[in-house]
């Protein structure tokens, strides 16, 4: 045998008297070994350093259907914390406890979120038809709950085992609710005060300015009301009373347009062809939009409706463009006090790269699109409650 395979059976001999002498692994490896295994389990059962698949997570730390980490007891939660007074959230992670606070936070917002996307189609029937379509669309941007000062951390039943940690967190609905309601309460006044003078006119002109005001407030104030009930659990009685005097609004508005007609005048345009356009829009947007039509020898009490405008064409970087342009405008047949003009600008417009009489071809469909008819029935609404 020769020197080196001496010294090499020697160190053999060492090493297999040094793993007999104990069966114990020693501290460092241990310590090595539980480090590796909590890592791996964080990154969801990796394999192992040496290509074996780790082992499975032990039952005790396996989520629950839900998300709802096993080691907590949600049978006595619920015991604790019924569902008609309480909004629970469980989270769990393996970075750490803030992390499955956070998650359960979150987990708590997605069921007022979750609410909010069902009921709101439900819940905006009865109010204002102008603010509808942006009650819904404000909902869908304000819906996200993000108030985490109403939620209570239940630490005893938050805690970290073998790398992983859950978190019990709870909304209060009573107390959420009253703190949400006190602070939408003076916004609540100044809406309940503005629809009472509303309902106190007496005549179309006096209740549009008050009608738009509602219809913009209405929006935003919907929205938080939708956000409180997914809290309460329930619609708040704040908002069973703004749909009452929703109601009464819009019952008086139907009124109003029954009692007072809307007569065309004078409508004056430089073109027979496009003054009948005019004159034929006109009628069906009124009749469309709930109005009273009455002719303008016999529209007391009420308003009428008169046009002055001209077709003007002119070169431009398309070619030849052609415009209506001139004012429509609207007086009380009682007392002739003007009540509004607006400019007509932009409503009907018409081109062609060289000839003027296509030009005025499409300045005339363009009258039959409903976009004219928008631009006619946005005008008169500065003074009239179509919407």
């Amino acid at each position: 045998m020769t020197p080196r395979q001496t010294l090499l059976s020697t160190w053999v001999a060492l090493a297999c008297a040094a793993c007999a002498a104990s069966s114990d692994t020693p501290p460092a490896a241990a310590d090595f070994s539980a480090t590796r295994e909590r890592a791996e389990r964080a990154r969801g059962g990796a394999q192992t350093t040496q290509g074996r698949q780790a082992p499975a997570r032990d039952s005790a730390e396996t989520p629950r259907a839900g998300g709802a980490p096993a080691r907590v007891d949600t049978g006595s939660l619920a015991r604790r914390y019924p569902p008609d007074t309480y909004l629970l959230g469980l989270g769990e992670s393996p970075d750490g406890a803030l992390a499955a606070e956070y998650a359960a936070r979150a987990q708590v917002a997605r069921q007022i979120q979750a609410v909010l996307e069902t009921s709101i189609q439900i819940e905006t029937r009865g109010t204002l038809a102008d603010a509808q379509t942006t009650v819904e669309e404000a909902v869908r941007e304000t819906s996200r709950f993000d108030r985490g000062e109403l939620m209570t951390l239940v630490r005893e039943h938050s805690s970290c085992e073998r790398g992983v940690c859950s978190a019990v967190v709870v909304l209060h609905r009573p107390s959420a609710t009253a703190t949400l309601l006190d602070e939408i309460g003076p916004a609540l006044d100044e809406y309940g005060r503005t629809i009472e003078r509303a309902l106190a006119s007496r005549d179309p002109w006096s209740f549009t300015p008050l009608w738009r005001s509602v219809a913009t407030q209405s929006a935003a104030l919907h929205a938080r009301l939708q956000i409180i009930q997914s809290v309460a659990g329930r619609p708040p009685d704040a908002l069973v009373a703004l749909r009452q005097q929703e109601r009464a609004l819009a019952d008086h508005r139907t009124l109003l347009l029954r009692q007072h007609v809307l007569a065309l005048g004078d409508l004056r345009v430089d073109d027979p062809a496009l003054r009948d356009l005019l004159d034929d829009s006109l009628r069906r947007t009124l009749g469309e939009a709930g109005a009273s039509l009455g002719s303008a020898t016999a529209c007391s009490p009420g308003a009428r409706v008169d046009v002055n405008a001209t077709i003007q064409c002119q070169q431009a970087f398309v070619g030849i463009r052609c415009s209506l342009e001139g004012t429509l405008s609207s007086r009380d047949c009682q007392s002739g006090r003007e009540l509004g003009s607006t400019r007509l600008s932009g409503c009907a417009v018409g081109a062609h790269p060289s000839e003027e009489g296509r030009a005025r071809s499409a300045l005339a469909q363009s009258m039959r699109e409903p976009r004219f008819a928008t631009c006619l029935r946005d005008a008169l609404s500065s003074w009239w409650p179509l919407h």
